[in-house]
């Protein structure tokens, strides 16, 4: 009989309906009977029933809201089996169908009580409807956990297959096919998948089994027939559930049909995709999410087969809302794991890689979901493996070892290879640390991995034995006992191979393609230094014979490495050959077959968006290249679009890095700019340039090469040209694309972490198209930092006419190339006819023993410079003069220089250094004013701010010293200061961080006056001393002890946010962002602040008695970098505060750095420490000429011009050290504010 036939009555007709699929029907009908039920066990019933038609239906949220509803009635009138069941029901939802592990603890009562009933039932006589489901939902609640938390010798699995096959096959034998239904899923996933198959064999042949039923179970077979490639039998039972399902007229049955039928092949499509995403969208409109997301899985994994990566996130961006929009948190947990996977491996999303999967690895943790945090884990190890954060690398993988140990996890064999492998991957300080690591490591691995075959996990035991090998090979190729090594190399890859014959086809291709490439590299590594080329054309064989192999199996990603592989003995074949300088044409040959390789492995790895492979194939088809020009092979326009390819990958990474955020973001791209790839890079770029004696092409690339992590940075926003809005303002098309690109930006900061990725996926979208557009061409808006337009240095001049119609901007570029120091020199109002170039007598080594010998520590440099005099040629600064003496030659007396120092020069007062003037020598900036920038990029981005600026606001002067006449002399100055421009003034105590920062935040100008503190050594700690809070309270008391403690701060965890748990009426689910909201936390109970209310005073009067040093607090750089600055221009009259370290690509770092990002225009600051009076000094001149120019653009460099030569020109301060440490940087206009 079928369910259709059967009386439709009460809660009972519920159960058939959701076996229909007609989930809404049902919850119409527990609607009309919840009214006139009177009694409580009425209600807990209907309750009961609903939730079990929202598990079904797809919305776990609702069916835990109906238990919870059930839970608050008054349940003393109910049965104990009915409370207990009652209990089980809700623990069993928020376990297993919303995925909250981490009630398990909270509901362990619940699941006990269960169980010590159950206890009791052992045939199935002895069960009835509510117990049969209490053991169902006890059995589901243990398999769940055991899939999240997967340990060793823990299988549950038996135990449920011996408890639950006896009730099965008793209510088959008695026909009762609900009570089946009710064990169905729990019994299947506890038998061997083999066993479930042949189960379900026997249990579809009975032909009295209702349609429904017969539908479900048909359709599960073909699926699990399917997976095993018994493609005729899936087809036979994809064709019952057809029938079944069409007799019954079941409301999504059909349509499961034909999406397996498509998905194995059996219907015929021209685009299987496009097919399937219309079955997605036909759920979608029936509001059916569970079907949403078991259609998710074909179309997601066929996307990445084929590469669609923009179709990929459009798809896992609609299936990650449904997950949010039902409460199903076990399957959008699962989801957002792909997602990360994909993005590792991808190699082009590194920070959205490391933001979400931080955020992933905190949900895992607290759900107590141990095997989804371990695979978190991994992917987290390899993103920072990748990017070669090599400590963090490391850290995450013993991590995942500690929690493999500590949870007794069955992944405690992987975890062993993947901390073995980040161990011996990371660089080293030194050969004997490596040899003893590698040596370590060997040994470890070993030893587990009899245990592994022991276990039957053969394919972890062959993954250690290729890393054992591999470490044995490094070492062979440095040890004495070379032969003996190499024994044991060869040992580990012959049992490798040897152990691969217990794994699958597919499986054993890929290990023993493994074993043979490691076997090329040792074939390398033996032909580098034999005069023929035999074992590099055995290498070539056999990279041939496995990529043709690998092409047969599909794995394109193996591949495309072994054209790479193939291309590196091509490599080293042309390299023996060009030392020898053998064989001209033979050397050709072989230069052009690597390019043919690393060309065809680069596209290949393209096609798979595989974004760090590309780059690193782009590299060294870039270093062919370089061969080739220095060989004359190719001209120069050849070799430079090579390196323009190069650079625009390099650019694709670096800029993805900014999702990390602002400090974050920083030390990435720092670390990525120190890459030997971007090293070679401009140095090949700036050797064509040299070489062709093209002045302007080797300009453009010294500036592309500096400080592009500090400039990306910058970049960032919506800063454009007034005109360019003008232009977007009257064309709709641009307009509408603007406005989004805005929303989607500002989104970014309310959005939960996952839903940033897809924000970030539509803003890449939204800005390759806008680029198309010849109105957003030349935007900021873009992003596009790279200095690819020469005559953009026209913008400086441009500015400049706002501040002085008369004289010339010279952009004044030091680079280092090769060991010289060169000096290019640029005219902006008309650079094309004006580039010059100079080398300079000092190198770049120079320099350096000349800061060795004079600037080491601080007691050498305050000694240095309190004896310089420029007149004084036996002076030690004398010696640099050398640096800034072409500069004369194309300056005039009063033009502007802006100098963009490299390396070591940044830590030099270049403009104190001496040059010629009326016949006598001057400092530069007596001759010129002068400000400092990194790069014109940066120039460029501080002129826009600077230009964007509100006209109205205030300034505030702040000051905090030590207690004493000179701390009131300070004060007394900054309230004159304050008093004359009509300044606000906050000084002594009252200069709190809170102060600081509220005034960042409200000011147009931020003067202080005070101490800062440098460490080289710690520069995230650099830090502006201000005075403690000015009401203690416990968290001040805390806050000041992290930032009083020694230790570096450790690095802040990414915080995923709760999802809002509101609930809405049942709609058909619109695909929409959703964001996340933020609850505020209060984990102080009310009677405990009472308690220490009282100790308040007492800790007040603790701060009284410490010495003065100790109560400041320090606004670090690492603050600054979270700062809201609107003010545009920041002075600070502190000791060191301009103080910086530059790390490779004249990548700077301090507070300096810190301001611009935070927003500032421009930073005036002092390189080393300053005399308090000379201070005082300085801020009255600056000021003075800031209030005695006429006009609303303020020209700041001639403002520091003539502070400085006031401060030298006092007897007291006429030595460098007391006014060669002021220097502007960013921003030489300022808006002049009106106050308010």
């Amino acid at each position: 009989m079928s369910f259709e036939q059967m009386p439709m009555t009460g809660v009972k007709s519920v159960t058939e309906l959701c076996l229909l699929g007609r989930f809404l029907e049902a919850i119409g009908q527990l609607d009309a009977l919840e009214e006139p039920a009177k009694d409580v066990a009425a209600c807990v019933d209907i309750y009961r029933a609903a939730a079990r038609v929202y598990v079904s239906w797809g919305y776990p949220r609702f069916a835990k809201t109906n238990l919870e509803k059930a839970l608050r009635l008054p349940l003393d009138s109910v049965t104990e089996i009915t409370r207990v069941s009652l209990r089980l029901h809700l623990a069993y939802v928020r376990i297993v169908s919303c995925g909250e592990l981490d009630k398990i603890d909270q509901d362990e009562r619940a699941i006990k009580d269960a169980q010590a009933t159950l206890s009791g039932l052992v045939k199935y006589q002895d069960f009835d409807s509510s117990s049969l489901e209490m053991e169902s939902q006890v059995s589901k609640i243990n398999l769940q956990a055991q899939n999240f938390c997967q340990r060793r010798d823990s299988d549950v699995k038996p135990a449920i297959t011996s408890r639950l096959q006896p009730l099965v096959t008793a209510a088959q034998t008695a026909k009762r096919y609900q009570d089946v239904w009710t064990l169905y899923e729990p019994y299947c996933m506890a038998l061997e998948p083999s066993d479930a198959i042949k189960w379900r064999d026997q249990l579809l042949s009975h032909d009295d089994i209702p349609n429904p039923l017969y539908g479900l179970i048909s359709l599960d077979q073909a699926k699990a027939l399917g997976d095993k490639h018994s493609l005729e039998k899936s087809k036979f039972w994809l064709s019952k559930a057809d029938t079944a399902f069409r007799n019954c007229q079941h409301a999504y049955g059909i349509s499961e049909v034909r999406r397996l039928q498509l998905e194995l092949g059996f219907f015929p499509s021209a685009n299987v995709l496009l097919d399937l995403n219309k079955i997605v969208i036909s759920y979608l409109h029936s509001n059916l999410p569970l079907c949403v997301l078991r259609a998710a899985i074909y179309p997601l994994t066929l996307t990445l087969r084929h590469g669609q990566y923009d179709v990929y996130f459009n798809l896992h961006e609609v299936f990650h809302n449904v997950c949010n929009l039902t409460g199903l948190q076990p399957q959008r947990l699962l989801l957002e794991v792909q997602l990360i996977a994909v993005l590792e491996r991808s190699g082009a999303h590194h920070g959205q890689v490391i933001e979400l999967g931080m955020a992933l690895y905190e949900m895992s943790k607290r759900l107590k979901c141990w095997t989804v945090q371990f695979h978190i884990g991994q992917i987290l190890a390899n993103a920072h493996h990748r990017i070669g954060n090599d400590d963090e690398a490391e850290k995450m993988a013993q991590n995942m070892y500690d929690l493999c140990i500590h949870e007794n996890l069955k992944a405690l064999s992987e975890s062993e290879w993947l901390l073995a492998r980040m161990k011996t991957s990371r660089r080293f300080n030194s050969e004997n640390s490596q040899r003893e690591t590698y040596h370590d490591s060997i040994a470890w691995l070993l030893k587990t991995i009899d245990s592994d075959i022991s276990a039957g996990e053969f394919q972890i035991g062959c993954e250690k034995l290729c890393l054992v090998a591999n470490l044995q090979f490094q070492l062979s190729r440095k040890a004495s006992d070379k032969d003996a090594n190499f024994i044991l190399f060869s040992s580990a890859l012959d049992r490798a191979r040897a152990l691969s014959e217990h794994l699958s086809s597919d499986e054993k291709v890929k290990v023993r393609g493994q074993c043979d490439e490691i076997l090329v590299t040792f074939l390398l590594s033996e032909g580098k230094n034999q005069p023929d080329n035999e074992k590099e054309l055995k290498a070539m064989k056999i990279c041939d014979s496995l990529t043709e192999i690998y092409e047969s199996q599909g794995l394109k990603f193996h591949a495309a490495m072994k054209h790479h592989m193939k291309a590196l003995c091509h490599t080293q074949v042309y390299q023996k050959l060009r030392a020898g300088w053998k064989d001209g044409e033979e050397y050709r040959r072989h230069l052009a077959a690597a390019e043919r390789e690393y060309q065809t492995a680069a596209r290949q790895l393209g096609e798979l968006a595989l974004l760090q492979e590309v780059f690193s194939c782009r590299h060294l088809i870039a270093h062919v290249h370089f061969e080739a020009w220095n060989a004359k092979y190719i001209d120069d326009e050849f070799f430079l679009d090579t390196l323009r390819v190069l650079e625009e990958t390099a650019d694709s990474l670096r800029r993805e890095l900014s999702v990390l955020g602002s400090l974050s973001a920083l030390l990435q791209k720092q670390k990525f700019a120190a890459r030997k790839q971007l090293e070679d890079l401009y140095t090949w770029s700036k050797d064509v340039a040299l070489r062709s004696q093209d002045v302007e092409k080797a300009w453009s690339w010294s500036q592309k090469r500096k400080a592009r992590a500090l400039s990306d940075m910058l970049g960032l926003g919506p800063v454009v040209p007034a005109a360019v809005r003008r232009a977007i303002s009257v064309d709709a098309i641009a307009k509408e694309m603007f406005e989004r690109l805005i929303w989607l930006r500002s989104s970014i900061f309310h959005a939960s972490v996952t839903d940033r990725a897809y924000l970030r996926h539509q803003i890449d979208g939204l800005e390759a198209d806008m680029r198309k557009m010849p109105i957003f061409h030349d935007s900021a808006v873009l992003q596009d930092v790279p200095l690819n337009n020469f005559t953009r240095l026209k913008r400086l001049h441009e500015a400049d006419t706002l501040v002085n119609q008369g004289r010339r901007v010279i952009f004044v570029d030091w680079t280092a190339h090769r060991g010289r120091l060169l000096l290019l020199t640029v005219e902006a109002h008309q650079p094309k006819d004006t580039c010059k170039l100079s080398q300079l007598a000092l190198t770049i080594s120079d320099v350096r023993n000349w800061m060795k010998d004079n600037f080491s520590t601080d007691e050498q440099r305050k000694s240095c410079l309190q004896t310089d005099e420029v007149s004084n040629a036996s002076s030690a600064l004398r010696a640099l003069d050398a640096l800034v003496s072409p500069i004369t030659d194309v300056a005039r007396e009063g033009d502007l220089l802006i100098l963009s120092t490299t390396e070591i020069l940044a830590a030099l007062p270049l403009h104190a250094l001496g040059v010629m003037s009326d016949g006598r020598k001057v400092p530069l900036i007596e001759r010129n004013p002068v400000a400092y920038t990194q790069s014109f990029s940066i120039t460029e981005s501080c002129l826009s701010k600077s230009a964007e600026r509100l006209e109205d606001g205030r300034s505030a002067f702040i000051g905090v010293f030590d207690r004493g006449e000179e701390a009131e002399r300070i004060y007394a100055h900054i309230k004159a200061l304050a008093g004359a421009i009509g300044a606000e003034s906050i000084v002594g105590d009252e200069a709190t961080k809170e102060a600081f920062r509220t005034k960042a935040n409200e000011t147009a100008a931020l003067h202080f006056h005070g101490h800062c503190r440098f460490d080289a050594t710690n520069v995230l700690q650099q830090s502006l001393i201000l005075a403690p809070p000015k009401c203690s309270t416990p968290e001040d008391n805390r806050q000041r002890e992290r930032e009083n403690d020694p230790m570096p701060k450790a690095m802040a965890q990414v915080q995923s946010a709760k999802d809002s748990a509101t609930l809405a009426q049942c709609q058909p689910v619109e695909v929409e962002i959703s964001t996340a909201a933020k609850g505020e936390l209060n984990l102080m109970p009310e009677s405990a602040h009472v308690l220490l209310s009282g100790q308040v005073q007492a800790m007040n009067n603790v701060l009284l008695s410490l010495p003065e040093s100790q109560k400041r607090t320090h606004f670090t750089v690492e603050e600054m970098f979270n700062l809201v600055l609107n003010a545009a221009l920041v002075v600070l009259i502190a000791c060191e505060s301009a103080s910086q370290t530059i790390s490779v690509g004249d990548e700077p770092l301090g507070m300096v750095a810190g301001l611009l990002c935070a927003g500032a225009a421009s930073v005036v600051g002092a390189a080393w420490p300053i005399p308090s009076g000379a201070g005082r000094t300085f801020s009255n001149a600056f000021y003075q000429e800031i209030t005695q120019s006429s006009g609303t653009m303020i020209d700041l460099a001639v403002a520091l011009q003539e502070a400085v030569l006031t401060v030298r020109d006092n007897p007291l301060f006429s030595a460098t050290y007391y006014w060669g440490g002021f220097g502007l940087y960013g921003s030489w206009i300022y808006r002049r504010p009106r106050c308010r």
